[in-house]
């Protein structure tokens, strides 16, 4: 793993950039400290920051090609290059080191721009041709690693983090992008926060040519569109359409094909990513994903990983919030004990946490408001504390294989979507003014999933952003693009009208996540909190194999009768203990609303509110004190709301404090289109 970075000059002054590659390298050293490595002409610069996983010493980068015309750097690892170097040493491919960052050069020699399609792993890179004289950066199919850039009349330039690109930018906030961060949580590539600063989006590359830009896509993920569900919900629909959109492997026909199938996916993943001659760790909460992985890593390489647990402490405040559930400690150390891992574990309290937020955030590089960054920033850091140089998650079984509660909901959607629609459109007016709890329910049967899905997990809504900008920032927002819309949405997730009509709710569902929460929200504050403390995460779960056969299953092996997971649980029950797998999904929870409005209240009002805050023409104090107040009942989602303030807050003021103060709005749109 590294941090990569680069420029491209627009003109032919002969201009060296020496010192701007230099320091995005310095923004970017936490990502490799190793060593620092560049190469600069007239044409290019190009440099990388290394954190020492593979290759031992063979790993600088640049690296060329026989002839030195094509040079490459790499963020990532490239976990097939054994079978990618033998392939291509039969071709004629001459290799120079042991490192995986060696093949992709070879590749693209190869196959051209066709060279993507032969990748497994998870990865952000460049290409530097220099007989074309044009750079090509692309990343992995589901955006595990990230990559930004700025197209500028002076240069082009990338890098693996946006921090490192702010001296080049305008000085300005994306309000479109700003919008939908206080929307979403975090802004959707390929926008960011900042103005022409853009983020390439997953399974996508970007070809610099003179003065031409061009994005494309290269890998879009499909989903079986038949309807083919648990039975006891609505057999009737499971003949309503057979064709799929995706490979599926066709003779495997039973239940029990498809479970050894499964399994021998994740345990190929599992192995394929083994850390060998570097110390490692599994992030183990005691749930479902990381057991299992602790269980396949222990079978499958003979000894027992080290584990690493963090959780909060029971908040002082007394009040409907606080629960056991916070302390995961006990079942964590139950699964290491099982298993024999060398297990750590830290617990962390209300007033540690608020110290460290301003830190927290800064290393985030972008604002994303989930609490969940502050368990993973804690647990990074004891991982770098004990010597681990790569930690291994869980991350991505609940989306491909439906493991939040939030699915559940889509049994009763089935059996509503048994009586014909105007009767549906009929009960909907008969108990939209009744506050029944399930006139949302009834809502949504009769809406396109694309239009009441993202809603769900919205933050502000118009209304309350309206209430929340100020006026200059409200006007803007008013004329800016909104780039999710149910119909931008369609478009996103490669839904024809016909699917949208006929894919079951939970397989919707399940892609909108794998291609928008997780890249955007979980998979970027993966990689920036870990790399923060050099240390490498990765997610065997997020295999491309794995990721495509999961989409291709019927949603009835994902949940059956109301059971998350279900091929997991079946696949692996002999492997997993009993009381993991019938174990509620807990996470690592964090406290978040018994200390927005307990031990964290006064200083939250403090910080949003002070003349200093740097938000203070952004938000009208009104809401901001509405939202302090809020009563008990409304505690909960008010909670959220405040937590994102505070987000922005921290991070426009960790981009003041670097002298890259970020002046004013913008609703200026994207110049380049990707296809």
């Amino acid at each position: 793993m590294c941090g990569i970075a680069g420029i491209v000059p627009r003109s032919n002054s002969g201009l060296l950039y020496t010192e701007d590659l230099k320091a995005m390298l310095t923004e970017l050293e936490h990502r490799g400290p190793d060593a620092t490595y560049h190469f600069i002409n007239p044409n290019v610069a190009l440099g990388m920051t290394r954190l020492a996983i593979v290759g031992g010493d063979n790993g600088v980068q640049p690296i060329w090609n026989e002839t030195h015309t094509c040079a490459v750097v790499c963020n990532g690892e490239i976990y097939n290059y054994h079978a990618l170097k033998e392939t291509l040493t039969f071709h004629g491919h001459e290799f120079q080191t042991d490192s995986d960052v060696e093949v992709i050069i070879h590749l693209y020699e190869e196959y051209g721009e066709q060279f993507l399609s032969h990748l497994e792993g998870i990865f952000a890179l460049s290409i530097w041709d220099a007989e074309r004289q044009r750079m090509l950066i692309a990343r992995d199919r589901i955006g595990v690693k990230p990559l930004y850039y700025i197209n500028t009349d002076d240069a082009f330039a990338f890098a693996s983090e946006l921090r490192a690109l702010l001296p080049f930018a305008p000085g300005q906030l994306n309000v479109s992008a700003l919008a939908s961060y206080h929307e979403l949580r975090f802004a959707p590539a390929p926008y960011t926060l900042v103005e022409r600063i853009e983020k390439l989006p997953p399974a996508h590359y970007a070809v610099i040519h003179g003065r031409q830009l061009r994005v494309q896509g290269y890998w879009k993920p499909t989903l079986m569109t038949s309807i083919d569900v648990d039975s006891s919900v609505n057999p009737a629909r499971q003949a309503s359409d057979s064709s799929p959109t995706a490979p599926v492997v066709s003779h495997l026909t039973t239940d029990v094909e498809k479970q050894q199938h499964v399994r021998g996916l994740i345990e190929d993943a599992v192995n394929a990513q083994r850390a060998d001659g570097v110390k490692s760790s599994v992030l183990l909460s005691g749930g479902l994903d990381s057991t299992l992985l602790v269980a396949l890593q222990t079978k499958l390489f003979g000894t027992a990983p080290n584990t690493i647990t963090v959780s909060f402490k029971p908040p002082a405040s007394a009040n409907q919030y606080v629960s056991t559930e916070y302390d995961e400690h006990s079942y964590a150390r139950q699964v290491a004990d099982l298993f024999g891992c060398e297990h750590r574990a830290e617990e962390f309290d209300a007033n540690e946490t608020w110290d460290l937020l301003p830190q927290i955030v800064s290393d985030l590089d972008e604002p994303i408001a989930d609490p969940t960054a502050l368990p993973l920033w804690f647990a990074s850091r004891l991982a770098h504390q004990s010597g681990h140089r790569v930690m291994f998650s869980g991350e991505g079984m609940d989306e491909l294989f439906a493991g939040y509660s939030l699915y559940r909901q889509t049994y009763w959607l089935r059996a509503l979507n048994a009586f014909p629609k105007n009767f549906r459109q009929g009960l909907y007016e008969f108990l939209k003014d009744a506050r029944w709890p399930g006139t949302n329910l009834v809502e949504h049967s009769i809406k396109p999933v694309t239009e009441w899905y993202r809603s769900i997990g919205e933050l502000f809504d118009t209304d309350e952003i309206n209430r929340l900008f100020a006026q200059e920032l409200r006007d803007a927002a008013k004329t800016a693009p909104r780039h999710w819309s149910a119909s931008t949405i369609t478009r996103f997730l490669h839904l024809s009208d016909h699917a949208r009509t006929n894919i079951d709710p939970l397989q919707q569902m399940l892609l909108f996540d794998c291609v928008h929460w997780l890249p955007e929200n979980t998979l970027t504050k993966s990689d920036k909190i870990s790399m923060a403390h050099s240390v490498e995460l990765r997610v065997p779960f997020l295999n491309e194999r794995l990721f495509e056969y999961a989409l291709s299953l019927p949603a009835k092996y994902k949940m059956r009768r109301g059971v998350h997971k279900f091929i997991i649980r079946k696949a692996f029950q002999d492997v997993i203990p009993y009381d993991v797998l019938h174990r509620p999904k807990a996470g690592f929870p964090v406290p978040i609303t018994a200390w927005v409005y307990g031990e964290w209240h006064d200083q939250i009002r403090d910080l949003l509110l002070s003349p200093d805050a740097v938000t203070k023409d952004m938000y009208q104090r009104q809401m901001v004190e509405s939202l302090l107040s809020s009563s008990p009942d409304a505690q909960r989602r008010s909670a959220r709301l405040l937590w994102s303030l505070v987000t922005m807050e921290l991070w426009l003021k960790s981009v003041v404090e670097r002298d890259l103060y970020v002046r004013g709005v913008s609703t200026e749109e994207s110049s380049v289109e990707i296809v």
